[in-house]
């Protein structure tokens, strides 16, 4: 294999832009990283691309198969109960298993587990909702339409302090372990149930099961009014041995945190291959060595991006936050959403099943770039959200009603790819740095007290953006693909009315 096609290269290519930006960026600042903090940055960032080499190698060949055999069983038991009661199940497990989720949990304290359950609770049910979706070829954005009118129904009757959260919960769990595994699912479900909408049925079903979480949170908030109090407390390194201790402890934490995590999807696959799937022994510890390649690749990714990232975007948030000029914080933050967007390591799993799945007419580099744009515009209105302090209603509510308008004039599978990328860009990065730098710029402009209404709802905002960009992409190539048929035409009938000379 050649190093510039290999997983590693793809690592570090992504790793390197937003590694460089923000050291950059430490450099303009007053007082930047201490010594052995930016020492922490650098080791955390080589675990980054050890871990995302890993992680892209392994879920090719654990996640994705698995998920492949999982959606093939759902279709040829032609059973809906099974359909149903697979689709909470399976979504259930892979979504406890979401470290996404677990780093927000972390971040609010007390009513982590309660959260975790909820949301995990709303991606299987809505899973089986999107399999059913699948089964009986319903309209993708009849449904998505239905969906959120009824979301924002609820919201109606939802305490302002809960709603950034709420939304934020529908974006963190869709990340580095439930893309490759819901995306795989849906493309065996899509290809054995067939149909002339087959590429456009292959996605959509993790935009729908980034509804789910949103709806249980909002249900849970409303009836039981939670107490919400989100803090991030980043350890600081004064020595070498006090770094090697934060390393130490946070990549023992991650080893535990994934195990747990991977342990009961891998468990669940090996009980059905056993009973139903019967795949051969040399698939078999394929797949077996993906689940190792995952585990280790994702504990050292975790490890990189709570031990640097996690401490270094509250520190960069609450420094930006305390100049008098605010706008260095909304175009440092726009900067970071281009790059970082290149580091979330389920971005790749969706870019490259999008390019295969639209046999190549959707590249990879334009749906990269519609992200990174995205992602760059979402965190200037966020900072935006933080400087003036004004509702995320104004956000979700126009910003939804654009993305669920231009799905009435884009090609279906623009609109189901979109509503995808949507909960994709929404990954670990965003978790574990962009949301401390928006808790760090929120202490500095404003309170402490305001974090819950005014840093949370990044996630929810990173997750809108990308509808609405990658639907004008679609626009886009609609109105190229008719200019190039009308252009054809006009030549044809020049040709058809140019006067023929005949010679003797």
């Amino acid at each position: 294999m050649k190093f510039k096609h290999s997983a590693l290269y793809e690592a570090i290519i992504a790793v390197l832009p937003i590694t460089a930006l923000i050291l950059i960026i430490n450099l303009f600042l007053d007082e930047g990283l201490k010594k052995y903090d930016l020492i922490g940055f650098i080791i955390g960032n080589l675990f980054l691309i050890g871990g995302m080499t890993l992680y892209g190698i392994g879920t090719k060949i654990s996640l994705t198969p698995v998920g492949d055999s999982f959606g093939s069983y759902i279709t040829m038991k032609k059973k809906v109960w099974i359909l149903i009661l697979m689709g909470i199940l399976l979504g259930f497990i892979i979504t406890v298993a979401e470290p996404d989720l677990s780093v927000l949990g972390t971040q609010l304290g007390s009513i982590k587990w309660t959260l975790i359950l909820t949301i995990a609770l709303g991606v299987g049910v809505f899973l089986a909702l999107s399999l059913l979706k699948t089964l009986f070829k319903l309209d993708f954005a009849l449904l998505i339409m239905c969906l959120y009118a009824i979301l924002f129904i609820i919201a109606i009757f939802l305490d302002n302090e809960y709603l950034a959260l709420c939304f934020d919960s529908g974006g963190v769990t869709t990340g580095a372990l439930t893309v490759p595994f819901i995306l795989a699912l849906g493309a065996s479900v899509a290809g054995v149930v067939g149909g002339k909408n087959k590429r456009e049925n292959s996605f959509g079903m993790t935009a729908i099961c980034s509804v789910g979480p949103v709806m249980m949170t909002m249900l849970l908030c409303i009836i039981f009014k939670p107490e919400v109090n989100p803090s991030i407390t980043p350890e600081n390194a004064t020595d070498f041995a006090s770094l090697l201790n934060i390393y130490s402890t946070t990549l023992a934490h991650c080893l535990k945190e994934v195990l747990i995590a991977l342990a009961p999807i891998a468990l669940f696959f090996f009980i059905f291959n056993f009973i139903s799937f019967k795949l051969p022994g040399i698939e078999l510890l394929r797949i077996l060595f993906g689940f190792i390649y995952t585990y280790i690749g994702l504990s050292l990714f975790l490890t990189g991006v709570n031990a640097a990232y996690m401490g270094t975007g509250y520190f960069i948030g609450k420094s930006l936050g305390a100049l008098e000029n605010k706008f260095a914080l909304i175009a440092v933050a726009s900067m970071v959403g281009l790059l970082i967007i290149l580091a979330e390591p389920a971005v790749n799993v969706l870019v490259k099943q999008v390019e295969g799945v639209s046999s190549g007419t959707i590249k990879k580099a334009t749906l990269k770039i519609a992200l990174a744009l995205s992602m760059a515009f979402a965190l200037a209105i966020s900072m935006l959200r933080i400087i003036y302090g004004f509702s995320l209603w104004y956000i979700i509510g126009v910003g939804y009603a654009i993305a669920l308008g231009l799905s009435f004039f884009v090609p279906k599978v623009y609109t189901t790819i979109a509503f995808d990328a949507g909960g994709v860009a929404s990954g670990p990065m965003t978790a574990t740095f962009l949301l401390p730098l928006a808790i760090g710029a929120t202490e500095s402009i404003a309170s402490s007290s305001a974090i819950l209404t005014s840093a949370y709802g990044l996630v929810a905002t990173v997750a809108l953006m990308p509808l609405i960009t990658i639907q004008v992409l679609g626009f886009a190539s609609k109105l190229k693909v008719k200019y190039t048929k009308h252009k054809i035409e006009a030549i044809r009938a020049q040709i058809r009315n140019e006067e023929i000379i005949e010679f003797e």
